[in-house]
C-alpha cells in the first residue's frame, strides 16, 4: 500500500474511534431520552410539577404534577409511549387528592391542600385494619405532596390517618 492509502486508512480509523467515543460517552441512554421526553411533555402542559422520580439505569421516570383542578402522573419509560393518569382534586376528602398510575410499575401520589398541610408528616390509607399505603409528606414551593414508587392498588380504602408533626393523628373514616 502506498503512503497515501495508509494515511487515508488511519484517518478513517480515527474517525470511527471518535464516533464510537461519542455514542458510548455522550449520546443519551434510552432512559435519559425517556426522561427528557416526559419532562418536555409536562412543561408543555403548563402544570406545576410536584415531584419527579427518575430511576438510575433503565427504569421509567415518573412525573407527579398538579393543574388548577386536577392532579396527574406521567410515566416515561425507555421504548414505551407516555402513560398518563389524572384525577380531580379533592377526590379523597376535602383538601386531599390522590392519583394512581398503573404503568410498568404502580405509582401513587397524594397532594394536600389544607390549612394544616404544613403540620402533616404522614398520610396512611387503610382498609379496615390493614394498611394499604403510607405517604411521607414533603414540601416543595408551598406544595405538600407524597409519592410511592411501587404501591398497592388504592381503589378500596375506608380509613385515612393524617399524622401531624406534634404526634397527633386525625382519622377520616369514609363511608
Amino acid at each position: 500500500m502506498t503512503k497515501r492509502k495508509w494515511i487515508s486508512l488511519g484517518i478513517a480509523i480515527v474517525a470511527l474511534i471518535g464516533i464510537a467515543i461519542y455514542f458510548v460517552g455522550f449520546y443519551p441512554t434510552p432512559s435519559e431520552r425517556a426522561f427528557d421526553k416526559g419532562l418536555t411533555y409536562v412543561k408543555e402542559q403548563n402544570v406545576s410539577i410536584l415531584q419527579i422520580h427518575k430511576k438510575q439505569e433503565h427504569g421509567p421516570s415518573v412525573f407527579f404534577f398538579s393543574d388548577t383542578d386536577q392532579v396527574g402522573m406521567i410515566e416515561a419509560a425507555p421504548g414505551e409511549d407516555l402513560i398518563q393518569a389524572k384525577a380531580q382534586k379533592n377526590n379523597v376528602a376535602n383538601g386531599i387528592s390522590l392519583v394512581s398510575l398503573a404503568g410498568i410499575e404502580r405509582h401513587s401520589g397524594i397532594l394536600l391542600e389544607r390549612e394544616d398541610a404544613a403540620d402533616i408528616e404522614r398520610v396512611t390509607f387503610a382498609k379496615d385494619e390493614e394498611e394499604l399505603a403510607q405517604f411521607e409528606i414533603e414540601e416543595d414551593d408551598g406544595d405538600y405532596s407524597g409519592f410511592l414508587d411501587e404501591s398497592r392498588s388504592l381503589s378500596d380504602y375506608n380509613v385515612i390517618t393524617l399524622t401531624k408533626s406534634n404526634g397527633e393523628s386525625e382519622v377520616i373514616i369514609l363511608d
